[in-house]
């Protein structure tokens, strides 16, 4: 489970980006999109959402690595489930 960061402000705004995005990613898997996508699909900014995606990252149900994007094709690193 993502924990918030002490605090508020942006960190407090990656934490319930990350807790969006872990749940979009848990809906759809298998599917996996890239960080571009999440960000189109979100409507966030890739900056903000690669942040998010980063501390998503860190959670032990959760994994970077080279994967296709099933939205755009690309062949990314990517945030998906394991």
């Amino acid at each position: 489970m993502i924990t918030r960061p002490p605090g508020g402000g942006d960190d407090t705004d990656t934490a319930s980006l990350a807790q969006r995005l872990a749940t979009f990613i848990q809906e759809q898997a298998p599917i996996a999109y890239c960080d571009q996508c999440l960000a189109i699909r979100f409507g966030e900014p890739f900056a903000a959402v690669r942040a998010a995606l980063l501390l998503l990252a860190r959670d032990p149900g959760f994994s970077r690595r080279m994967r296709h994007c099933d939205r755009c094709g690309s062949t990314v690193e990517l945030t998906s489930l394991g």
